[in-house]
């Protein structure tokens, strides 16, 4: 077949740090068949003068008040061309071979959904590559499991799912349209396709406004199952155990912002004890939940371990990072699995090394899930109303 027509729009808002390094990242692409929209909302920084210096280039740009990236890209996605369209964040840029990569693979498999990898850059200077290979599309149900800085779907998908899905439910959601997207696709059966590439194909920032909402983010989460899952039954028994468990895990310290403080507390040290020694296996956001629950409960955090956080070495959050292999040495500790997803085989990896009896294990992801069946939900929905919690 030709090559597929690649549209790659880049919703903008006072970002001009970083826009142009965006758009040159486009024009790197060594593939022909493409195009650019930017898409600004109205900034009022020097992003416009920095966009127009391209000139001619540009292949569409616009710059007015919208209500936020989703709202702009249904507005002038009329405009877009493409077999296939790409979401790149104005603070996000592409590598080199990543349009090549996608039209290759669409060529293939006609996916509806092509994904990839992401390189995340961390407040730290830390990069470490999130392989999308490794996660279970699946897990869509319980959090975004794409990057959807690395994917490209079709356009006809994103033209329906603007017009009969997100204008319909826009105001029930807040950051997490991106996820709303590729679950609604996912739970409709179209087709997601894996993007092979010598590496990654996008560099993503770990900040912006989703890493600072994360409360936000989870609520958009919990709508966003209502909204796909709705009435299926055979789904809601399958997946929403799973998805109580991940949203525990994600909002559990928001406890501490509310009147239930002292109860919250009271719970987390029936599972953790002052004074005693522990590690925690997994880095990243929810292993730093963990830290934060073992300093609340006066434990003595001894180190991070990770299968490839830092390729096993260096800091993290002021601690040392080492191999699963250190737990070998140790005797008279408990060991915290952080990492969403993976506790079933990390639960395995631990049983296989043949620990000392006197170390303890324990699920981060318990911990959480415990505690929420016992004070509920309600109070956060609350707080979060309230603007308690964000």
């Amino acid at each position: 077949m030709d090559e597929p027509r690649i549209t790659v729009m880049i919703p903008v808002f006072n970002m001009q740090e970083t826009i142009t390094r965006a758009i040159d990242s486009f024009f790197r692409q060594d593939y022909e068949n493409k195009e650019i929209l930017v898409l600004d909302g109205g900034s009022t920084d020097n992003t416009v003068n920095l966009v127009k210096q391209y000139g001619g280039s540009i292949d569409y740009f616009v710059s007015q008040k919208d209500g936020g990236p989703s709202d702009t890209m249904a507005k002038n996605l009329k405009h877009a061309t493409g077999d296939l369209v790409a979401i790149l964040g104005a603070d996000d840029w592409y590598n080199p071979g990543a349009l090549t990569a996608a039209a290759n693979t669409y060529k293939e498999h006609q996916a509806d959904v092509l994904y990839g990898d992401c390189r995340c850059i961390h407040p730290t200077g830390e990069r470490v590559i999130k392989s999308a290979k490794k996660r279970v599309l699946e897990d869509l149900y319980y959090y975004n499991a794409v990057f959807t800085n690395a994917a490209f779907v079709k356009r006809d998908l994103l033209e329906k799912y603007y017009e009969q899905y997100w204008h319909k439910n826009k105001k029930k959601l807040h950051i997490s349209t991106d996820h709303y997207l590729w679950l609604l696709l996912y739970h409709q059966g179209k087709h997601f396709e894996y993007i092979e590439s010598k590496d990654a194909l996008t560099n993503y920032s770990v900040s912006g406004r989703s890493a600072e909402n994360e409360y936000e983010g989870c609520m958009d989460d919990a709508e966003i199952f209502r909204l796909v899952v709705g009435n299926d039954s055979k789904a809601v028994k399958k997946y929403l155990p799973k998805f109580k468990r991940y949203f525990a895990a994600r909002t559990i310290l928001y406890y501490e912002d509310t009147m239930a403080k002292k109860d919250f507390e009271f719970e987390l040290k029936k599972y953790l004890t002052e004074g005693e020694r522990y590690v925690i296996f997994g880095t990243g956001h929810i292993g730093k939940k963990a830290e934060r629950l073992v300093r609340l409960c006066k434990g003595r955090l001894e180190y991070f371990v990770d299968n490839n956080y830092f390729a096993n070495t260096g800091e993290y959050l002021n601690c040392k990072v080492c191999s699963p292999e250190s737990i070998k040495q140790e005797k008279n500790l408990s060991v915290i699995i952080s990492a969403l997803g993976c506790e079933n085989a990390i639960m395995r990896q631990l049983a296989g090394m043949g620990l000392d009896s006197s170390i303890k294990v324990i699920d981060y992801s318990d911990i959480c899930e415990n505690i929420q069946n016992t004070l509920g939900v309600e109070i956060l929905a609350d707080a979060w109303k309230k603007g308690v919690i964000r």
